[in-house]
């Protein structure tokens, strides 16, 4: 869990995110190496790992979203749970319903249980999201429908953007723009306007809920990139990543 980023409300919530970035390596093939020790890295749900953030949750009376890689009987999946601050009890854990792109080639689907993601606490009623899970109409309804006061909403590093045919929708900077599907853009290297950015994903999510967002972005380090072997690859390449960040519902960055 070297590559990861913390947010926070009234130091009451403590917003986590794991990374999996070595997916997105340029032609990425079968890893009999990294591909194990990746699955035996990734957190059990009843490990003494887990137990020692439970600890530290309820000695700092704060409560934990953690998003990460779940090891269960060497299946992995992309997790969020929420930890208690009162009594280090997981009041909530859900793995990401359906993995996006690559991520399929490494990790499983989640269940009915995936849709019980928004609980009471001390300070609300706190719910969570994963990644791309926010392009998703009905998936986001449901999560409305459960009374969410507070979102946080997980996402990989995002850089600013480098100009080129770069991501947009994978940059610090990505907002709608105006909707203009011409391929032409795509064709001149430039930036097509009709792609969503995650920034633009949070805010509509806080606008629609009209809940609190917390815009949670993983931090990549240059170990985590020598380790994953993305230092070639078209996306986190680099290290930073760090741009969280907290929407109101007005849309308004606090």
């Amino acid at each position: 869990m070297d590559d990861c980023q913390i947010g926070h409300v009234d130091q009451s919530l403590l917003a986590m995110n794991g990374a999996d970035e070595f997916l997105h390596r340029r032609a990425r093939t079968v890893d009999f190496v990294l591909g194990p020790q990746y699955i035996k890295n990734s957190l059990k749900f009843d490990s003494p790992e887990m137990n020692i953030i439970r600890r530290s949750a309820a000695k700092n009376a704060i409560d934990v979203l953690l998003g990460y890689s779940e090891n269960d009987s060497n299946s992995v999946y992309i997790v969020q749970c929420l930890i208690s601050g009162r009594d280090g009890e997981i009041k909530m854990r859900r793995p990401k319903v359906k993995p996006t792109h690559m991520e399929r080639t490494v990790f499983g689907d989640g269940s009915g249980n995936s849709l019980k993601n928004v609980v009471g606490t001390d300070i609300g009623r706190v719910g969570a999201l994963s990644c791309w899970e926010h392009t998703q109409p009905l998936l986001k309804y449901h999560t409305y429908l459960q009374r969410e006061e507070i979102h946080v909403a997980a996402w990989p590093p995002l850089d600013p953007h480098p100009g080129g045919p770069a991501l947009w929708s994978m940059s610090k900077e990505g907002q709608f723009c105006v909707v203009q599907i011409d391929f032409r853009y795509l064709q001149l290297g430039r930036r097509p306007d009709f792609m969503a950015g995650c920034q633009s994903l949070s805010q509509t999510y806080a606008v629609e809920s009209a809940a609190f967002v917390l815009h949670c972005t993983s931090v990549l380090t240059q170990k985590g990139i020598d380790a994953m072997g993305t230092a070639g690859s078209p996306l986190f390449n680099a290290p930073g990543g760090g741009c969280s960040a907290v929407f109101g519902p007005q849309l308004v960055c606090i």
